[in-house]
């Protein structure tokens, strides 16, 4: 029998993860087996145990994937310490983060979103495919970098908000999830309502650019 190469089994399982992206395109990713990924590929299903253990661990190799296809690490820390000033490290971080979104959920958005319905319904399950993401995580550290910065910034006097920070990060939360649907299914539907908000077409052509909007009106709040 002629010996499997590790480009043989890296190709095999770049298969398989295409195939259940395949399935979670026209599939809540909650509903989704391996029994599903296992009909789109053509494996076997003893076969794919070779590859894969369980269906989340195909969904944690496709999130490795995405965050591989985005050079996210360390960017923010070095973004945060580039001695740049204040307002410019503000607008660059979160011009960065909108390309992030862009990535991201231009390609895996809908997916990104039914993982949150797992995470939310199955912590536990949540919790277990998270410890197994080798990819990068930074962008979760996005608000806590930011309100870091920012506290330091007005102990310096760089800064100085006439509104508590909480609140204004709150105002940054809400705004800045909903961007992560320019750049996913309902991309259209989200850009006509921002459009009824008097924005031009090219302001939310991308999350990028809505960022850099977010960014400026934060600085205004800033002071």
């Amino acid at each position: 029998m002629p010996k499997v190469t590790e480009q043989y089994l890296a190709a095999k399982k770049k298969e398989i993860v295409a195939a259940a992206i395949r399935v979670c395109a026209v599939k809540p990713a909650y509903e989704v087996t391996l029994r599903d990924v296992v009909r789109e590929c053509g494996i076997s299903t003893g076969g794919i145990y070779n590859y894969f253990a369980s269906v989340d661990d195909i969904f944690v190799e496709i999130l490795n994937q995405a965050y591989a296809e985005f050079p996210y690490a360390n960017a923010l820390t070095k973004i945060f310490e580039s001695g740049r000033p204040a307002a410019e490290i503000i607008v660059e971080v979160f011009r960065h983060e909108g390309r992030m979104v862009d990535s991201m959920y231009g390609r895996y958005g809908k997916l990104m979103k039914e993982l949150d319905v797992i995470f939310a319904n199955d912590p536990e399950r949540g919790m277990r495919m998270l410890s197994k993401v080798t990819g990068n995580r930074e962008s979760g550290d996005f608000l806590t970098s930011l309100r870091t910065f920012i506290a330091a910034r007005i102990e310096d006097g760089t800064f100085s908000p006439h509104v508590p920070v909480s609140h204004i990060l709150l105002a940054v939360i809400g705004a800045a999830s909903g961007f992560r649907d320019v750049a996913g299914n309902h991309r259209e539907q989200v850009q006509q309502g921002l459009m009824l908000l008097g924005l031009t077409s090219s302001e939310c052509e991308s999350a990028e650019r809505l960022m850099d909007i977010l960014a400026r009106i934060l600085l205004k709040l800033l002071n």
